[in-house]
């Protein structure tokens, strides 16, 4: 007879309410929280999500520092001039980018950041 696996959750309180609380890790070794108000609604957000791990369809919320970067960009781009957009086009892209534009914004550390500025 096999015995039952029991997930143990812990509860967390957030802006004066109690929620279950439990943690994963994703596809890349990263561990995810997870929250919801009773203990089935975790346990169904907890299948969906390592049903999407499974499959490698799991994507975090945050963009990746490439992708912010570029939408900076074209948000600087209606305010600035076009030579002052080239020059910062290519300080993002030596500097930014190409160290750093893999990276999800969330998981960037300022470690992250002070080896990235080393070359500059």
């Amino acid at each position: 007879m096999r015995k039952k696996q029991t997930k143990q959750f812990g509860t967390v309180i957030m802006n004066g309410e109690e929620y279950y609380r439990t943690r994963i890790r994703d596809q890349d070794g990263r561990r995810i929280a997870m929250y919801a108000k009773t203990i089935d609604e975790l346990c169904d957000k907890l299948h969906e999500v390592q049903e999407q791990i499974e499959n490698k369809t799991f994507c975090r919320t945050t963009p990746t520092v490439k992708e912010y970067c570029e939408k900076w960009l074209l948000m600087q781009s209606a305010n600035i001039r076009q030579t002052t957009l080239t020059d910062y086009t290519s300080k993002i892209k030596n500097y930014i980018i190409k160290p750093l534009g893999d990276k999800h914004m969330a998981d960037v550390t300022l470690d992250d950041i002070r080896l990235a500025l080393v070359p500059a």
